[in-house]
């Protein structure tokens, strides 16, 4: 069903090429040709706290990018949000306001791309709405309702293991969501206004590459 997309490497892994290390060296290089002359020269005399400097930022990238879930799905845009809900078989617990607030993106075949936050983005357990929408914007990714309910529709089982779920934003304010899991009751999916607490650590976040405009 996935593929893990897992950009870090291990001692059995080959290194990058020369080839991958200059290409990233010339997405560097323009903002380093906008720098002063000052300020270049500031980088060059401390080397030693700028490498350490870039190499925390390259970790904390690659951490961020790592262990995503990432495959192919048909999505049918035809249908009405209500129809997608009951395409998924699953008990539903929904909001019908919020249910019709569900965006619909473009696309037939999309990459959907599951990924969860890293421990630091947690407190008490929980993730405020406000830092899964910077996780997202951090990873490029936005939600696609219509292409994580047809995910869930195929594979069912997916959600057993990995409750999932996304959420956009609400005219007036607040986000809506949508969630896939099974807890005991059956397999479910909640659709509603998310309530201002956040998310708990059990969740993946679901969404689609952002299309450049």
């Amino acid at each position: 069903m996935s593929t893990k997309n897992t950009p870090t490497t291990t001692a059995t892994e080959e290194a990058a090429t020369n080839e991958q290390v200059g290409h990233i060296n010339d997405l560097v290089a323009p903002r380093l040709r906008q720098l002063p002359r000052e300020h270049a020269q500031t980088i060059i005399t401390n080397g030693g706290a700028y490498q350490t400097a870039f190499s925390a930022m390259v970790e904390t990238f690659i951490l961020r990018m790592s262990n995503w879930i990432v495959l192919k799905i048909e999505v049918n845009r035809d249908r009405t949000p209500e129809e997608v809900i009951s395409a998924t078989n699953r008990k539903p617990y929904v909001k019908d306001e919020i249910v019709r607030t569900m965006p619909r993106r473009d696309g037939r075949t999309v990459e959907m791309v599951y990924f969860k936050p890293g421990p630091e983005c947690y407190k008490d357990g929980m993730i405020s709405e406000g830092a899964v929408v910077a996780e997202y914007d951090a990873r490029d990714i936005e939600p696609d309702p219509y292409a994580q309910a047809a995910d869930n529709e195929a594979h069912p089982e997916f959600a057993d293991e990995h409750p999932n779920g996304c959420q956009w934003p609400l005219e007036g304010g607040g986000y809506g969501f949508l969630s896939f899991s099974e807890w005991g009751d059956g397999r479910s999916v909640g659709c509603g206004r998310c309530g201002g607490v956040g998310w708990g650590v059990g969740w993946l976040f679901g969404g689609v590459r952002k299309v450049s405009k």
